[in-house]
């Protein structure tokens, strides 16, 4: 037993190792562009008091101001390439910290963390202080919680949970489905494996989800919704959910990848109307390749 442990762990300190190599040379290309630059440069320059709202999206709606908050951290990195550096080092460690609440010393551990963990997809958007990319570390965040959970339910546990729901949205809004799937499967998980517990832990728990609710509402959501109108920006709610309804149906025809032909090109989001094409595709094509492929029967 002991000789599997200590192997286990070599191995570990080796994967670790060339992920940091890797994450240095990923760190070399990141992409710092509008978005990046001015959500660093707002968070460097601006208190959080005068930014109650972050980015503008590409629909017209503010975005909160939870990119903000992050940035304030990272200004006191020393450059923009120590920021990169970080994410991507931070994204490899909370895979293989939710590998081994998964599988443990089981081999299994491996073969879920090497694809992950060298996946040129994920290593590429690793780096980026994105918010799209941002919210991929927040759901790993959210499976190790509820690894966790499901391991040794208990109400501190399920508590923390509260944390990547409201800050999923908080750093992007359209984070929002992400924030609503946590709540479901946390509601499942808790349906599935109850707890009971004695009144004083409980009330630990409930002053810890105040301790977790109390600063995102006063430095995030009550200023996002003291300054925003949600009519004033054209949102009909009616067709947007008739969209989504339509999306959903036609789930077996989403497509992450628009072919694997031309690959030219960087990395970059087409969007395209959610009815034919309701999932963004990860390889940038021209208008005119996009319109030949958009329909999928």
């Amino acid at each position: 037993m002991h000789e599997i442990s200590k192997k286990f762990y070599f191995i570990i300190f080796l994967l670790i190792t060339y992920s940091i190599y890797d994450n240095i040379i990923w760190s070399n290309i990141s992409a710092w562009q509008a978005d990046e630059g001015t959500t660093m440069w707002l968070s460097l320059t601006k208190s959080i008091k005068d930014t109650p709202v972050g980015l503008i999206s590409s629909t017209s709606i503010p975005n909160p101001n939870g990119m903000l908050l992050l940035g304030k951290f990272f200004n006191y990195l020393p450059s923009l390439w120590w920021v990169s550096f970080f994410l991507s080092n931070f994204q490899s460690f909370l895979i293989i910290i939710l590998g081994f609440i998964l599988f443990k010393k089981d081999k299994l551990f491996y073969l879920f963390i090497i694809p992950i963990l060298f996946s040129v997809a994920i290593k590429s958007n690793s780096t980026n202080f994105s918010n799209q990319f941002i919210l991929a570390s927040l759901n790993i965040i959210y499976f190790i919680l509820l690894g966790l959970y499901l391991n040794k339910p208990s109400s501190l546990r399920l508590v923390l949970h509260l944390l990547p729901i409201i800050f999923a949205p908080a750093l992007y809004l359209g984070g929002a489905p992400n924030g609503l799937a946590f709540l479901i499967c946390s509601l499942l998980a808790f349906y599935l494996r109850p707890f009971k517990e004695k009144p004083g832990k409980l009330f630990i728990s409930f002053c810890v989800s105040l301790i977790l609710l109390i600063p995102l509402l006063k430095f995030i959501w009550i200023p996002y919704f003291s300054s925003v109108t949600f009519p004033s920006t054209g949102i009909n709610i009616e067709e947007k959910s008739r969209l989504i309804f339509k999306a959903i149906l036609n789930f077996p025809h989403w497509s992450t990848l628009n072919a694997a032909g031309n690959l030219s090109g960087t990395f970059y989001h087409n969007g395209g109307d959610v009815i034919t094409y309701p999932y963004w595709n990860l390889i940038y094509n021209s208008e005119e390749y996009i319109k030949q492929n958009k329909y999928f029967h």
